[in-house]
């Protein structure tokens, strides 16, 4: 029997606006650059399944997690639901990710917003904008970046 499975991705922000990304090899989307994330497992609350994933992937976690979005892909028989989370607000300096998973991952890099790939795996581009919509505080030093990513996305 087929089944729908449940995936969280995390969404993790610099001060200076750059996303962790990471470039997808062995599975669907490979050669796509996607956020850390994986199967939601049995019994498992989101927040459980953020740390584990960002463990598993970049070996680190963190305290909080925003909820962003949602997002329902197939891909051909596989169908998932995948919830989308943030953490904003990271010192890149002080957080040193690693590439836990090399066989998965073929590295991970910090990008600023202005500068993603076009290249992003599956919902990732639209959970990106949802969120950057949803931010209603931005530091002044900020703005001007933000206002760029807004017209470059069409954001309105």
């Amino acid at each position: 029997m087929k089944q729908a499975r449940v995936g969280v991705s995390i969404i993790l922000i610099s001060k200076d606006l750059q996303v962790l990304v990471g470039k997808r090899k062995g599975s669907h989307g490979e050669g796509m650059w996607s956020v850390p994330g994986g199967h939601l497992e049995y019994m498992e609350t989101y927040k459980d399944a953020c740390d584990r994933e960002l463990l598993e992937e970049v070996g680190v976690k963190f305290d909080n997690y925003e909820k962003v979005g949602f997002s329902e892909d197939v891909f051909g028989e596989k169908q998932y639901t995948t919830l989308y989370f943030a953490v904003k607000g990271i010192d890149t300096k002080k957080v040193k990710i690693r590439n836990m998973e090399p066989h998965k991952c073929e590295e991970w890099k910090w990008i600023h917003i202005e500068q993603l790939q076009d290249k992003l795996f599956c919902d990732t581009y639209n959970q990106i904008h949802t969120l950057f919509e949803k931010m209603t505080v931005i530091d002044q030093s900020k703005k001007n970046s933000f206002d760029t990513y807004k017209e470059k996305w069409k954001l309105k």
